[in-house]
């Protein structure tokens, strides 16, 4: 299929705007509390846990199968995945510490 106009820019809006809502989530499942003591150890979990998302939705739906497993590199998309879910944990992390900075001043 030939490629649309914005449907990279599109892309990526919708992916941030689904980074958002699950940041959201994160409050929603184990309330607000962990901005004002936020836990490494929890966010970095749920941004890993995240990953099912891809693996279960995103990647089937793009033909690419169950957790990427119709790619060249199965594993490698995986790990990728991981780490990239692992990375917004973190960044829940950051943000709800600066945060936490911020709101004492």
């Amino acid at each position: 299929m030939p490629p649309r106009g914005f449907e990279t820019a599109l892309g990526w809006m919708f992916h941030y705007a689904v980074g958002g809502a699950l940041a959201f989530g994160l409050c929603g499942i184990v309330g607000a509390g962990w901005l004002q003591a936020p836990a490494f150890g929890l966010t970095l979990g749920y941004g890993v846990l995240t990953v099912v998302l891809p693996f279960c939705l995103l990647q089937p739906a793009m033909g690419l199968g169950f957790a990427a497993r119709k790619t060249a590199f199965p594993w490698r998309a995986r790990l990728n995945s991981l780490i990239t879910h692992g990375l917004f944990g973190f960044g829940l992390f950051l943000g709800s510490a600066l945060l936490q900075v911020i709101s004492a001043h």
